[in-house]
């Protein structure tokens, strides 16, 4: 599971260094920031989830911007240590090189890693609109 979340990571990582160029120094940042903000999504639909299918009302616990923004920040200092401190992102980078060299060129890869991203804060968005109409 870490493997593929490094995988993501690098990919994310690749598609913003060709948005932004490869001399951009807040690539690293971003990349990191996207992966938190993609992990906030994902957590944040599986309370919803919770929520819609068991009507369990402690999970309204996050609907309260305070918790979320405590929550995000942790998610954000996580990835901060696990990529960014000691630019460890190179590391990742350089190990994911050497394992998967056939998938870094596929462009298919790169699409999964993007609908990953995009999947999940949609899915956030939807369930949300869901969740507001139910309650």
């Amino acid at each position: 599971m870490k493997e593929i979340y490094n995988l993501l990571f690098v990919f994310e990582f690749m598609t913003l260094q060709k948005m932004w160029g490869k001399r951009n120094n807040w690539v690293p940042l971003l990349a990191s920031f996207s992966m938190s903000f993609t992990f906030l999504c994902l957590l944040l639909s599986f309370f919803l989830l919770l929520y819609l299918i068991f009507d369990l009302r402690w999970v309204s616990i996050f609907s309260n911007k305070v918790v979320v923004l405590i929550i995000f920040g942790l998610i954000i200092l996580i990835h901060y240590y696990k990529f960014e401190y000691q630019q460890r992102y190179l590391h990742i980078i350089d190990d994911i090189k050497n394992k998967y060299r056939l998938c870094l060129g596929n462009k298919w890869a790169r699409i999964l890693s993007q609908l990953y991203v995009y999947g999940s804060i949609l899915l956030f968005i939807i369930l949300s609109i869901v969740s507001t109409k139910k309650g």
